[in-house]
């Protein structure tokens, strides 16, 4: 995070501008006139500053990165020439870079990243979009030819698309690779995986729809009790209903006395139900780590994603929790029920696992005639993939040229594929 490079580099220069200061505040203590020594130290300052702008003007901008960041370390970016690259750190004058393709370390001078146009893959989520360029037969059916690549993508268990279709498709995914895991017990296939993941993905779907029945619900009632203001028997009574949708996530409210006052903050609840948010989401993550293609450093990625996500929930919570406590408060008792819908449109965007629009799309790119009247049609694949920031970031590629390969395997074996 931010505050653990800027933090360091206030402890290490904050000493020195505090002893300067001291210094000079003391030798006037002592009654010397300091005129002169402040107007050298003045022209040494502008001309160290002139000698150093360079340097100067990358401290400063890697303060900027640091604090109003478009990034967060590890988030895979798109350069200006196009190469891939995660960021890996920012220090006081230069942003450390990993190139995936080279397999290198790029050192970027802050003042220079500061002012690059960055495409960042890793937001709003780590999903990735890929398009594939297909040509089949002009005297084929294209509609036939469409349903066999919709299936060959949905089928891939590390694809977006509608669960319910992809449990029904992933019963015909194929890959060799696959069969030398089958004489391994300790290890799934990836077919075995995917069907497990996409179980696991289902009651954290299911969930997710109850909380926000739930949230809807909710604000119904505040908007209601909201038309003639909150008096304290109402306001406890939408404690009461939060606090169900606290227990159904998998959080308890603690209270605390600070300075004499009361202060509630919520906690993971030690004896949680198994169907519970968080520990659904827990067991997906879990699931994830079973996935035979990830790497070793990919368990920390995913933990890391895991804890944030909970971390992040639970400080949304908290800060809903307060405001309701404090609704008597005239003007947060207007703005309640906007406060729940902001909440709860934001759960849906963290947690969302699949979006309609993420959905495969097939389309007709381009029609060619050749000489001897044979036609071309080119469709346009258009996939998401789950991760992007897996396996050394190549997680893409490899799906992409899995499903790509697997298409024109289908297409051939139908006589479409030109």
């Amino acid at each position: 995070e931010w505050d653990d490079v800027l933090v360091p580099i206030i402890k290490k220069t904050l000493p020195i501008i505090i002893f300067l200061i001291g210094g000079f505040l003391f030798l006037q203590t002592l009654g010397i006139d300091l005129t002169g020594l402040w107007v050298g130290f003045g022209g040494v300052t502008f001309v160290l500053s002139f000698a150093l702008k360079d340097i100067l003007s990358n401290f400063f901008s890697g303060l900027v990165l640091l604090i109003d960041t478009p990034f967060q370390f590890g988030d895979v970016v798109a350069l200006k020439d196009g190469s891939t690259a995660v960021i890996k750190s920012v220090g006081i004058r230069l942003t450390t870079l990993y190139l995936i393709e080279s397999h290198c370390d790029l050192f970027l001078p802050n003042a220079a990243l500061e002012s690059e146009k960055l495409i960042n893959f890793s937001r709003p989520n780590p999903n990735y979009y890929y398009t594939i360029i297909v040509p089949i037969r002009g005297d084929c059916d294209p509609n036939q030819a469409i349903k066999i690549i919709e299936e060959v993508v949905l089928s891939h268990p590390d694809t977006l698309g509608d669960l319910d279709k992809k449990l029904v498709a992933i019963e015909n995914f194929y890959r060799v690779k696959d069969q030398l895991l089958e004489t391994q017990d300790n290890l799934l296939s990836k077919k075995e995986f995917g069907h497990k993941r996409l179980i696991a993905e289902q009651k954290l779907k299911i969930k997710l729809a109850e909380i926000k029945q739930a949230m809807k619900d909710l604000i119904s009632k505040i908007k209601f009790l909201e038309m003639e203001g909150l008096d304290g028997g109402e306001i406890r009574q939408i404690q009461g209903y939060y606090l169900e949708i606290l227990r159904t996530i998998g959080f308890e409210i603690i209270s605390e006395k600070t300075r004499g006052k009361k202060l509630l903050s919520l906690k993971e609840s030690e004896n949680m139900d198994e169907d519970t948010l968080i520990n659904l989401l827990i067991s997906w993550y879990e699931n994830w780590q079973e996935d035979p293609d990830i790497i070793e450093e990919d368990n920390q990625v995913l933990r890391v994603e895991l804890e944030r996500k909970i971390a992040f929930l639970k400080m949304r919570m908290e800060k809903f929790l307060q405001q309701i406590v404090n609704a008597n408060n005239s003007f947060l008792e207007t703005k309640l029920d906007d406060y729940g819908e902001e909440l709860w449109k934001w759960m849906e965007d963290r947690f969302q696992i699949y979006a309609a629009w993420q959905h495969p799309k097939i389309w007709m790119n381009n029609v060619t005639i050749g000489k001897t009247g044979e036609g071309t049609i080119d469709l346009a694949v258009k996939f998401f993939i789950d991760n992007v920031k897996l396996e050394q970031c190549q997680r893409g590629n490899r799906i992409r040229s899995e499903v790509h390969g697997e298409i024109v395997r289908r297409l051939r074996q139908a006589y479409f594929y030109r």
